[in-house]
């Protein structure tokens, strides 16, 4: 709690000696208030992502992983040190007292990482990120020039309430590499994470040798006849007497190409303005800032202050700036008020090429002139999908890619807005993202309508990873909904551990889809020596058929089959004696024979697997990208009366399911 303290001091009438008690008074109050972090009662929740990991939620937060986790602990105990996606963490309240010296401040260079300006300072790269919450940024991308405040070592982690990124830039749901068991839609790693700096300005350094000064005025001019189409060019003046044209345009529409080439006309980046414009018309544009957050501000005041041609005369801005993205822009009316609205895709001209930082608003025309009606406040580079309704709900929808890169690995996530008649709403259930995606729109599902969102690849470029296929999935609109996963399937793999994910995948079904998938599956890992080794573990081979030919005694005992699990753990010993999975099925089989309840014999197995971690560390870290596995996952309870299986730890992960 910060402690407010007046800097008042008694008239000197009253004598040196009052002078010094009053500096002594101060003195020991601001020393409490260095020293004095207060804890509130209550906590908030805090939804784990996909990505995150406790370094990255304690970053977030500015809560420190040690306070986090000890506000955690059913979250802390897993040996694998991974967050589960969806679970909620406490997060506790804190307020830190105001630093009572001068802050330590390092404007970020060129080259420099968080890693680096720690080491330079002697700090952790974790405080420092808690001490500049509003630099976090998915790939841990800083930008030369901004100001980073260098804590003291040991000093507290900011306020959890101020641990938003800011907008500029103020990253969304981004991905990053950081260690999460969660789809294969996210981006953990057990690994350190790559750092890099993006580009904002120019150093003197790389300045080019021949130098244009800012320009002082810009011109548009649009002109053109009321049936014909109109070339907008914006003319910028610079101190050394030449002139810089700058040409780019948009064709009205109702929506952009989408792969199969089915929407409406397209958006191009030519040099075409289509509409209607009577006589000519000229605007002064305003100089390109130096900031790219100060973008929207300036864009608003433009689309409003330059009408009848604000929409227009936007375009022409961010082309004069270098700033408009090609196939980025759409004008059409989307709230239904008969005048057209602008969605626009810009990104930040003075970047580095390696990370680019975009963005994506939507302006909506009112009564009283247009507005800001939704902006995307992306983490990466952004590309337009379409402006469409897309899901043919009557309502229009806006969809964009938002592509963000780690060290390694590059995730494209894709968003959908769609107006509800007041505001542009999430339409998205889930967060739809993958490694290296190739993204469509295209109707491929019968069980939702319009198009659906289509997405091929989830490829990581790490090792750390693990053993890795491609996968597919089909997010749609199921009666005009937000768009959830309707299906996913894998590629074809050689992997002995991908054949268990499978198996183990059907096994959890089996109360719903029988047990005949599961079967087969153990029996391809338990049999087909074509299956290779696919990750560091020296016994994977013979760990994984033992566990599977486990599971096919399972499998017998849940069907009541008294001789097919006695057959089965009879082969486990006779090709594994003395394996971890001998002992196990042995101890299975004795309680089974004992009680005929398959469920209670697991409940055994479980507490045996819980004193004997190697019954359940076969399968527990194959990379980062791959489901975790527990001592409840040895041998899971089912209830076949029509429940589901007994949650387990490996929540969906990369592979998708849990084990």
């Amino acid at each position: 709690m910060k402690r407010q303290v007046e800097d008042k001091i008694a008239p000197r009438t009253h004598g040196w000696h009052f002078v010094i008690l009053v500096a002594v008074i101060l003195s020991g109050a601001l020393w409490l208030a260095i020293g004095r972090v207060a804890y509130a009662q209550d906590t908030y929740d805090y939804t784990v992502q996909e990505g995150d990991s406790w370094p990255t939620v304690a970053s977030h937060t500015g809560v420190s992983v040690e306070a986090l986790q000890a506000a955690n602990p059913e979250a802390a105990a897993r040996d694998t040190g991974w967050l589960m996606v969806g679970e909620t963490l406490a997060v506790p309240n804190i307020a830190v007292a105001a630093a009572p010296v001068p802050q330590r401040t390092h404007v970020v260079g060129a080259g420099e990482s968080w890693n680096s300006i720690a080491d330079t300072f002697h700090i952790s790269v974790a405080l420092l990120r808690a001490a500049n919450p509003q630099s976090i940024r998915p790939a841990n991308v800083l930008y030369r020039g901004e100001t980073l405040i260098i804590p003291t070592p040991g000093a507290s982690a900011p306020p959890a309430s101020t641990a938003t990124p800011t907008a500029e830039p103020e990253a969304t749901e981004g991905v990053t590499e950081t260690a999460t068991v969660t789809e294969e839609t996210v981006a953990p790693t057990a690994e350190a994470v790559g750092e890099a700096t993006a580009t904002e300005t120019p150093t003197s350094e790389e300045t080019a040798t021949e130098e244009v000064s800012t320009p002082e005025a810009i011109t548009e001019t649009i002109s053109g006849t009321i049936s014909g189409t109109v070339e907008a060019t914006a003319t910028v003046a610079v101190d050394a007497g030449s002139e810089v044209t700058a040409t780019e345009g948009v064709t009205t529409s109702e929506g952009l190409t989408t792969s199969e080439g089915s929407a409406t006309s397209p958006i191009t980046s030519t040099s075409e303005i289509s509409g209607e414009i009577s006589g000519a018309t000229t605007f002064d544009l305003p100089v390109c800032p130096d900031r790219f957050a100060d973008y929207p501000e300036l864009m608003t005041e433009l689309v409003n202050n330059a009408a009848p041609d604000g929409l227009n005369t936007v375009v022409a801005f961010l082309t004069s700036c270098d700033a408009l993205v090609d196939d980025g822009v759409s004008m059409s009316d989307l709230n239904g008020d008969g005048v057209d609205d602008l969605v626009v895709v810009y990104q930040n001209p003075s970047q580095d090429q390696i990370f680019v930082e975009g963005d994506l608003i939507i302006f909506d025309s009112t009564e009283d002139g247009y507005v800001l009606g939704y902006r995307a406040r992306a983490a990466g580079e952004v590309r337009l999908l379409n402006v469409d309704d897309i899901n043919l709900d009557g309502l229009p929808d806006v969809a964009w890619v938002d592509t963000t890169c780690g060290a390694s690995t590059c995730f494209d996530t894709v968003n959908v807005r769609s107006w509800d008649g007041s505001t542009w709403a999430d339409w998205t259930d889930g967060t739809v993202t993958m490694a290296y995606a190739e993204i469509n729109l295209a109707d491929v599902s019968e069980l939702a309508t319009g198009k659906e969102i289509t997405m091929e690849g989830g490829i990581y470029g790490s090792v750390g990873a693990g053993p890795q296929r491609s996968r597919s999935e089909v997010w749609g609109s199921v009666d005009g909904k937000p768009y959830s996963l309707l299906e996913k399937s894998y590629g074809k793999t050689e992997c002995l551990y991908h054949t268990v994910l499978d198996a183990n995948r059907a096994f959890l079904d089996a109360p719903t889809n029988g047990f005949e998938a599961a079967t087969t599956l153990y029996n391809q890992a338990a049999t087909d020596q074509s299956l290779i080794k696919c990750w560091v573990r020296n016994d994977e081979l013979a760990e994984l058929r033992s566990f599977s030919l486990f599971r096919l005694a399972l499998i017998a005992g849940y069907s009541d089959d008294k001789a097919t699990a006695e057959a089965k753990v009879a082969d486990l010993t006779s090709q594994f004696p003395g394996s971890t999975y001998d002992e196990v099925g042995q101890l299975w089989l004795k309680s089974f024979d004992a009680g005929g309840d398959a469920a209670k014999a697991c409940e055994d197995v479980t507490a045996f697997a819980e004193q004997d971690s190697s019954a359940w560390e076969i399968l527990a870290d194959y990379g980062y990208t791959n489901p975790s596995f527990e001592a409840v996952d040895v041998c899971p309870i089912l209830d076949l009366n029509g429940a589901e299986a007994t949650p387990t730890a490996g929540t969906p992960t990369a592979e998708g399911d849990t084990p």
